[in-house]
């Protein structure tokens, strides 16, 4: 899946007020690339709030992805850009890096979770909860990755979970709620009619056949028609996930 970046400002809210706050949910981040994309994408001259919420299924994936966050904010960005490589991609990692993840990160997290854990804020060290007076507000822009596929929620439960959580149409007439089918292809086929199967297969069919043409040599066994089915066959997976 390409990154994404889920304001699209010039498209949805504008570019031109550089002051409106935004409330943004991840709810499936798999990894921060459309976080990092979001918040990178908006104008230089922004001045507005900016609430995010990431979060995720699997708790190790979180914790990878908060841990990244946060390096990006203390070290500098010739530490940053190794750092985050490896974090995200490599099985193992240099003492070194470990040392300062549990020296300066890890302090960090454990008293941001203290923290929470006794107010329900989740602020950074020395930020007074003053001006925390109010519930917690509906969000501007909801993406959730693939949580919409029938192997998690599937759209029905995605719709009726997250669709109340964005705000009115009075409040953000540009308010959204992104899904990825990422295994749409598959469980239709999976789940759906004979018909359904069919018209897989003979969109498929199309999708090879503007690679794989006709043969004319002859084996032994099979007919040419027969051949050339087998190979599109073999192939069709290419076209259907």
């Amino acid at each position: 899946m390409p990154t994404l970046g889920i304001l699209n400002l010039k498209n949805n809210e504008g570019s031109a007020d550089t002051k409106h706050d935004f409330a943004l949910l991840f709810a499936a981040s798999g990894d921060p690339r459309n976080v990092m994309k979001t918040i990178a994408s908006l104008p230089a001259d922004y001045k507005g709030k900016r609430d995010v919420i990431i979060n995720n299924i699997d708790f190790d994936v979180v914790a990878r992805n908060t841990t990244m966050l946060l390096v990006t904010l203390y070290y500098e960005v010739d530490t940053v850009v190794p750092m985050i490589i490896h974090i995200w991609y490599s099985a193992l990692v240099a003492s070194a890096m470990v040392q300062s993840l549990r020296s300066d990160i890890l302090p960090m997290i454990e008293d941001v979770n203290v923290k929470f854990r006794r107010s329900g804020f989740l602020l950074p060290y020395g930020c007074s909860i003053a001006a925390f007076d109010t519930p917690n507000p509906r969000f501007d822009h909801i993406e959730i990755s693939n949580a919409c596929d029938l192997r998690y929620f599937g759209t029905h439960a995605s719709l009726g979970v997250f669709a109340p959580l964005l705000k009115s149409q009075n409040e953000n007439p540009k308010a959204t709620l992104l899904m990825a089918f990422a295994l749409f292809a598959r469980e239709k086929w999976i789940y759906g009619s004979d018909q359904t199967r069919e018209s897989i297969i003979s969109a498929a069919t199309t999708g090879v056949e503007k690679y794989v043409r006709p043969t004319n040599s002859k084996p032994p066994k099979l007919s040419d028609k027969q051949l050339d089915r087998e190979r599109r066959s073999m192939c069709t997976g290419l076209f259907t996930d």
